[in-house]
């Protein structure tokens, strides 16, 4: 048996188009909620103040949706809006159209169901609160706060092969399985 986790973003979908989409839809949200707003309500800033919060952040927060939270804050106020509530309204905002908007890389699903047949397949982030893991047999979506638990119970197993794919082009899975 061999258990096969991917690494979404640029592995399976282009994140930084995926986030740029996002972004903007949110950005529409905050000028529906707030037409009043002014000042750079571009998605290159909105980028900017996300990478400043990140790096100020580093070694102390590791959540990704905490430090989009916090970017959120940090853009409200540098458009001179100081509203916890509207940041939080945001950051679920763009959590939700974040993860239903993924447009798959078209090798994707192909190279997927051929794997599920014989190998446990799954997803797993470092940036979101969800895995997902899928066989021949089950399905499964779960919080990370059980995602410990399953990586001990289910990778602690007697395995043919583990592989951990990141950053590549799912196709590309196959010669790394033979």
């Amino acid at each position: 048996m061999a258990v096969i986790y991917f690494d979404g973003d640029q592995t399976l979908w282009d994140f930084r188009a995926l986030m740029r989409r996002t972004l903007a839809a949110t950005i529409e949200e905050l000028r529906r909620l707030v037409p009043a707003a002014e000042g750079d309500l571009s998605i290159d800033t909105f980028v900017a103040d996300r990478e400043f919060v990140a790096e100020h952040l580093a070694g102390t927060v590791t959540n990704l949706e905490s430090i989009r939270l916090a970017a959120f804050t940090h853009s409200l106020r540098r458009l001179g809006i100081v509203d916890a509530g509207l940041a939080e309204h945001l950051n679920d905002y763009y959590l939700q159209r974040r993860f239903a908007d993924v447009d798959l890389y078209d090798d994707v699903l192909p190279t997927l169901e051929t794997l599920v047949r014989d190998h446990s397949v799954g997803l797993l982030s470092n940036g979101t609160s969800w895995w997902v893991t899928r066989s021949a047999t089950t399905s499964r979506t779960s919080s990370a706060r059980h995602l410990s638990h399953f990586t001990r119970r289910e990778l602690e197993q007697e395995l043919s092969m583990k592989v951990q794919v990141p950053e590549v082009k799912a196709a590309d899975v196959r010669s790394r399985i033979r």
